[in-house]
């Protein structure tokens, strides 16, 4: 266990690492029955999702597409690539909602079923095995799922009825188990928005906001390990969560257009210069009119209603998109050179990519494997646009027609 110190709140932690735990499977019935719902809707902030080094993204026609280092098969060929174009991944079809993990790939159909692939070294398929597929498939024993997240080595499955679904590496229980099922997640119902990388985050109908996991911050005052879900201090109205891998930071958009966060504060990526890490959420200033949130890592994003998308925290790889290295981090709020009208965003690890309306995709940032999708292998301070299949053209993902 890490040396820890408590001071107001304020926790001095390693920020980073991914523990892992292996156990006996927590005991929980696993059985979802089927259940009749309308087909679900495509929303924007579930079009673009990024892992570790790769993205994968949500046409409007339900298809999907990746890009970046691929050594777990997640564009559905077993043999590793630096993938610098997008790529066309099989099977899937009629997709609402597309995560990507740190190596295996979720996406959600429109009749609420969902589908994996990719890494399964600790059960985060939910095929009951601990192998690996390069091919998308259905995951059994869970249906009339409504949203999904895909943590660092674990997946997270919404159902219509407010329960929690989990399989992976869940860190639920005294155990700390590697579920290679879907499991309900005990002590926690009525659930309305849920995001995963180390910890869990979810939100309820009723605003509050709830997580557990390992070696983290659950928000309630305390670090390491929440065994079950534990209320996040002074939460109340969740819009919108957002979870970063490699490190437990945190951002929840409040219904008055407020983003709080807490968790590691690696370079400014909870706007504030220090300590390095909270306990508890706190209030990020210099935004308005806010519409999602998104941050990984050691860097954080928005995108507002009115299509502009602001960025703050760690700079090294030119991530922040505003067309300089000189600025090696912020804490303020700073709009990314605008690569048009964004109606979504996604902080990457050292990376930032961008959907338009218009069906457009933009990065900047690391590019080492491929992460902005331009044809290269080069990192850029300014957006560059997502090029096509096989380099030829730009990629469209299809015009938006959310407000």
């Amino acid at each position: 266990m890490l040396g820890i110190a408590l001071v107001a709140g304020i926790v001095l932690v390693g920020c980073g690492g991914q523990a892992d735990n292996a156990g006996n499977a927590y005991s929980a019935d696993h059985l979802a029955p089927s259940m009749k719902r309308t087909p679900l809707a495509m929303v924007d902030s579930n079009r673009i999702s990024v892992g570790c080094d790769d993205v994968l993204a949500l046409r409007i026609d339900g298809s999907v597409f990746f890009w970046g280092i691929d050594t777990t098969g997640m564009r559905g060929v077993a043999a590793p690539l630096l993938a610098d174009t997008p790529h066309l991944v099989p099977v899937l079809h009629n997709i609402v909602s597309v995560k990507a993990g740190c190596g295996h790939g979720v996406a959600l159909g429109g009749d609420g079923t969902v589908w994996t692939w990719g890494a399964n070294d600790s059960g985060q398929l939910g095929n009951g095995t601990f192998t690996s597929s390069v091919m998308p498939a259905p995951v059994a024993g869970i249906a009339g799922v409504k949203a999904i997240s895909a943590g660092y080595d674990h997946t997270i499955a919404l159902r219509s009825d407010g329960t929690v679904w989990c399989w992976g590496s869940c860190n639920l229980g005294p155990s700390g188990a590697m579920l290679t099922v879907p499991t309900m997640v005990p002590n926690i119902n009525n659930v309305a928005q849920v995001a995963a990388q180390e910890f869990t985050v979810m939100s309820k109908t009723d605003g509050t906001v709830w997580a557990w996991g390992t070696e983290g911050f659950p928000g309630d005052g305390t670090t390491g390990w929440a065994l079950y879900p534990v209320q996040a201090l002074g939460l109340n109205d969740a819009k919108s969560l957002g979870a970063g891998a490699y490190s437990s930071n945190y951002l929840v958009l409040q219904g008055d257009g407020t983003v709080w966060g807490w968790g590691c504060n690696r370079s400014g990526d909870l706007g504030v210069a220090s300590p390095p890490s909270f306990a508890y959420p706190i209030r990020l200033g210099g935004l308005s009119d806010v519409k999602a949130v998104s941050t990984q890592f050691e860097n954080s994003a928005a995108v507002t209603f009115g299509g502009a998308v602001y960025v703050w925290g760690g700079n090294a790889e030119g991530q922040l998109g505003i067309g300089t290295l000189a600025v090696a981090s912020t804490t303020v709020p700073t709009k990314l050179l605008d690569p048009g009208d964004a109606v979504a965003v996604a902080a990457g690890y050292d990376f930032t990519v961008v959907l338009n309306r218009d069906g457009s995709v933009y990065g900047a940032g690391k590019n080492s494997g491929g992460q902005l999708a331009n044809n290269s292998l080069y990192q850029t301070i300014s957006p560059t646009q997502v090029v096509g299949i096989g380099g030829v053209g730009f990629l469209n993902l299809g015009v938006s027609t959310a407000p």
